[in-house]
């Protein structure tokens, strides 16, 4: 049976209610029940579904004006600092830079504090190079001759070190992906 849209209102104002107070949602359906509401587990559920954007919403909201209210701290202790004469030069630009830090987090402008370096292992003597030049421009076609020729030619095996199997691709797992 279907709920009018009051009752749809009702009910789920009640469980943001009952939420709000720690109940899980099977809890909060029980409650529901006992009131008279039709709250089947997939009715409450459905019902937190649609209730997620407006609390996404509101808790943007709320989180933008806690920016707003602790970036005018910030600007207030700035001038505080400036105009506290008891202070020294090197005081005020100890106590500038700790606020600072706090201001570039808040409002999210501090440089990056990690970086990533990928060092890449060649054989030493400049072939990779060689190879990533000689094949600059060629085509799929092009460059699928060349791991074939590649494959065709003879050579002494190499000694693999432990570890996992090398990655084999065929045919059909390159279809797949």
């Amino acid at each position: 049976m279907k709920s009018d849209t009051a009752t749809i209102e009702a009910r789920r104002n009640r469980l943001l209610e009952l939420l709000s107070e720690g109940l899980s949602e099977t809890q909060a359906a029980e409650v529901l029940r006992a009131e008279g509401f039709p709250a089947s587990h997939d009715t409450v559920e459905r019902d937190v579904d649609a209730l997620v954007p407006k609390w996404r919403a509101e808790n943007a909201s709320a989180f933008e004006q806690y920016r707003k209210n602790q970036f005018t701290r910030i600007t207030a202790k700035w001038a505080e600092i400036e105009n506290d004469a008891s202070m020294s030069g090197a005081e005020k630009h100890a106590a500038w830079a700790r606020w600072m830090k706090l201001e570039m987090d808040l409002l999210g402008t501090a440089a990056p504090s990690k970086s990533i370096t990928a060092h890449v292992k060649t054989d030493g003597n400049g072939r990779f190079h060689r190879f990533v030049q000689a094949a600059a421009g060629l085509s799929d076609a092009q460059m699928e001759q060349v791991f074939n020729f590649a494959a065709s030619l003879e050579r002494v095996p190499l000694a693999m070190p432990a570890g996992p199997p090398p990655l084999m691709l065929d045919a059909a797992s390159e279809d797949e992906q």
